[in-house]
């Protein structure tokens, strides 16, 4: 988790691939102080709509919850678990969501 302010962000990885090299990727891409490894969850054989919700029942519903993703099965699990959901096809995407929390 990270502290900004009166907010509190807490990164979550859902990911089609396995769980040990997701983790592995995370560390070779530097991306590893964002992502605990308790919140980096594998929908490779549960799917997107049971990772969803599990984010909703560990997390709850007073927080907002923002699904990033370029399927429309993300999409569709985003819609169920009422996540807001954008679709991520580069980095401007990516920045306009940064944007979008800081606003």
């Amino acid at each position: 988790m990270r502290s900004t302010g009166p907010h509190t962000h807490v990164h979550v990885l859902v990911t089609n691939g396995e769980l040990i090299p997701t983790l592995c990727k995370l560390l070779l891409f530097g991306l590893h102080p964002f992502f605990h490894p308790d919140n980096v969850f594998s929908s490779r054989e549960v799917g997107k709509h049971a990772c969803f919700a599990e984010v909703a029942r560990r997390f709850g519903s007073a927080r907002r919850i923002i699904a990033l993703g370029d399927s429309k099965e993300e999409e569709g699990a985003a819609r169920t678990a009422n996540f807001d959901f954008v679709r991520v096809s580069g980095p401007a995407d990516v920045r306009a969501v940064l944007d979008m929390l800081a606003a």
